[in-house]
């Protein structure tokens, strides 16, 4: 029987689940506010915080992943650019369009938020998965 040793370098070190720390307070503060100021989730504000987070920490995470693989500087700007610029731009068109109600159900006979989600997932997976440059981050990241 034999034992394959771990690469240190997959096992996450615990400065890096320190850093997640910063969470906690972040939370606790978001939650006080909400608290005290009860007008604001009917504002939008909490779902815009939300969007403008997940859409950070996507490209955070991209640029992080591009960081640990074996490209030039200019391979992974140009990567990371090529995905986060179409990305934003769904971001914003569908935001755009839900502000404007195009996606209630009595706007069109058509199936317009079905289509919102999938449209793009059908046209951007493709191109992800025959990607090299993607598949060397999911080989770093895996």
């Amino acid at each position: 029987m034999t034992v394959e040793a771990v690469s240190p370098a997959i096992v996450p070190s615990r400065d890096a689940w320190r850093g997640l720390l910063w969470f906690a307070p972040l939370t606790a503060l978001w939650l006080l506010v909400m608290y005290r100021w009860p007008t604001i989730p009917a504002s939008g504000v909490p779902t815009t915080a939300h969007q403008l987070a997940t859409h950070g920490l996507i490209a955070l995470g991209l640029w992080l992943g591009l960081e640990h693989t074996s490209l030039t500087p200019a391979q992974r700007r140009a990567t990371w650019l090529a995905i986060m610029i179409p990305d934003t731009l769904w971001l914003a068109v569908a935001w755009s369009a839900a502000i404007n109600g195009v996606f209630h159900p009595d706007t069109s006979s058509l199936p317009v938020l079905p289509s919102a989600i999938l449209v793009p997932v059908l046209i951007s997976a493709p191109l992800l998965l025959f990607s090299k440059r993607i598949g060397q981050v999911l080989v770093v990241l895996a």
